[in-house]
C-alpha cells in the first residue's frame, strides 16, 4: 500500500511540476513587429502561432500585456461583421523593435475575402487511375 502512495505522489509531481515551473518563471518584455499583409478573415492563421508562442514563453508587449493576434500586428485587418477592412500601415522606423517577424506579405486577393461571392471554375474531370493503368497495360482497350 505504501508503494502505491509513493508511485501516485511521483505521478502527480511529474504532472504538476512543469505547470508550477511555468508559473514561477519571470515575464520578459520583447518589442516585436509582426507584419502580416495576408489576413483574409478573422482567424489570423498566418501569425496566430507566433502570438501563442510569445505568450507561452512569457513575453509581453512594452506596456506589459500579452500579445494578441488580432491587435498586435501591422498589415491587412479584415472586419467580417461589417464586411470591410482596414490597413494598419507599417512603421517608418524599426529602430525600437527587437525582432521583425514577417508572417506573410503577398496580400489578400478579392477571391479570398469571405464576404464576397466566389466564382470558382471547376477542374476538368480526370479519368480514374485504375482505368488509365488498365488501358496502358493492355487490360482494357
Amino acid at each position: 500500500m505504501k508503494r502505491f502512495y509513493i508511485i501516485g505522489f511521483i505521478v502527480v509531481l511529474a504532472i504538476l511540476l512543469p505547470i508550477i515551473l511555468w508559473h514561477t518563471e519571470d515575464e520578459k518584455k520583447l518589442n516585436i513587429a509582426i507584419i502580416d499583409k495576408t489576413v483574409p478573415d478573422e482567424t489570423y492563421r498566418e501569425h496566430l502561432g507566433v502570438s501563442w508562442l510569445l505568450n507561452h514563453l512569457k513575453y509581453k508587449t512594452d506596456d506589459g500585456r500579452p500579445y494578441e493576434a488580432a491587435a498586435d500586428y501591422t498589415g491587412f485587418v479584415p472586419k467580417d461583421k461589417v464586411k470591410g477592412y482596414d490597413i494598419r500601415t507599417l512603421p517608418a522606423q524599426y529602430d525600437n523593435y527587437d525582432v521583425i517577424y514577417l508572417a506573410d506579405t503577398y496580400g489578400v486577393y478579392e477571391e479570398d475575402l469571405p464576404w464576397l461571392k466566389k466564382k470558382r471554375e471547376r477542374a476538368p474531370a480526370q479519368p480514374k487511375f485504375t482505368a488509365v493503368w488498365k488501358k496502358r497495360n493492355g487490360i482494357i482497350s
